[in-house]
């Protein structure tokens, strides 16, 4: 994840009227191949950037773009996910997420994590799980280039938002998404979580007063 704060974003392409979407894995991933395509026409300060849809030999580059983010928010131990499971779930006939790679020449630069999410107001849409960019190819552009490749997917896909999370200290970030790219910060919403943990003990209290009721 990015952050505490959760933004939302709607790409300018996307018509302000309300509308509902539905779409499949080979829809995504036949727009975000052609979002791949057209990306070499777009500005970066970097001539050799690349951007490529993810595939199965990917994994070891996805991977370690999610233990940098996760050493980035100094919650490396946090991280429970391996490349075996990523190749299970990401890359069958049903896809859990979907991921961007850019690439600085041969060098992997940074990446775009997402996956479907539904809302019962608007429909299907895309939350944008994990944007990251390594620090040696940070204000190159690619983040950015990242980022609109994300909002493309959007549009194409005719969802109604892109949601992501920033963390609050990450000011740089937040600055970025509010007045660059016109995200807005969802400050009303407070986010909840429940750990493994956390669901197990409130379970096992309401069994034991489920028995005492008795």
């Amino acid at each position: 994840p990015l952050n505490d704060i959760c933004c939302k974003c709607a790409a300018s392409s996307v018509p302000s009227v309300a509308r509902m979407t539905s779409f499949a894995p080979s829809d995504v991933l036949r727009a975000m191949e052609e979002i791949c395509v057209e990306s070499s026409g777009w500005a970066t300060k970097g001539s050799e950037v690349q951007l490529c849809l993810a595939r199965r030999e990917h994994v070891k580059d996805i991977m370690a773009f999610i233990r940098a983010l996760a050493a980035f928010e100094q919650m490396s131990d946090q991280v429970k996910t391996s490349e075996e499971y990523l190749l299970n779930v990401g890359f069958g006939d049903r896809p859990r997420f979907y991921c961007f790679l850019a690439y600085s020449g041969s060098a992997p630069a940074g990446f775009a994590l997402l996956h479907a999410a539904f809302s019962t107001w608007r429909g299907e849409y895309l939350f944008l799980e994990d944007l990251y960019v390594h620090e040696e190819h940070r204000k190159s552009g690619i983040g950015k280039m990242l980022l609109r490749a994300a909002i493309e997917l959007s549009a194409r896909l005719r969802c109604a938002r892109l949601d992501w999370q920033a963390l609050d200290w990450n000011q740089p970030a937040l600055t970025f998404y509010q007045h660059k790219i016109g995200a807005e910060q969802m400050r009303e919403w407070i986010y909840h979580r429940l750990s493994a943990e956390s669901m197990a003990a409130f379970l096992e209290a309401e069994q034991i007063r489920d028995s005492s009721d008795r």
